[in-house]
C-alpha cells in the first residue's frame, strides 16, 4: 500500500514538475514576444523620428534657399541702382 501511494505521489510530482516547466516556457515565450513588440515599437519610433528630422531639414533648407534668393535679389537691385548712378 505504501509503495502504491509512493508511486502515485511520484507520478503527481512528475506531472506537477512538467506543468511548472510548461508554464515557465509559456511565460518565457510571452516575455520574448513582449520584448520583440517593444523593440519593434522602438524601431518604429526611431524611424518616425528620422522622418520628422528629415522633413524639418527639408523645410529649413527650403527656407534658407528662399532667404538666400531674396538676399541675392536685393543685392542685384542695389547693384543695378549703383550702376545707374554711375
Amino acid at each position: 500500500m505504501k509503495t502504491k501511494r509512493a508511486e502515485i505521489m511520484t507520478k503527481l510530482y512528475a506531472q506537477q514538475l512538467e506543468d511548472y516547466k510548461r508554464q515557465a516556457l509559456e511565460r518565457k515565450a510571452r516575455k520574448i514576444e513582449m520584448l520583440k513588440k517593444l523593440q519593434d515599437n522602438d524601431n518604429q519610433n526611431v524611424l518616425n523620428k528620422a522622418r520628422l528630422d528629415e522633413q524639418n531639414s527639408q523645410i529649413i533648407n527650403t527656407q534658407t534657399i528662399e532667404n538666400m534668393n531674396r538676399i541675392i535679389e536685393e543685392q542685384n537691385k542695389a547693384t543695378a541702382r549703383i550702376s545707374c548712378i554711375k
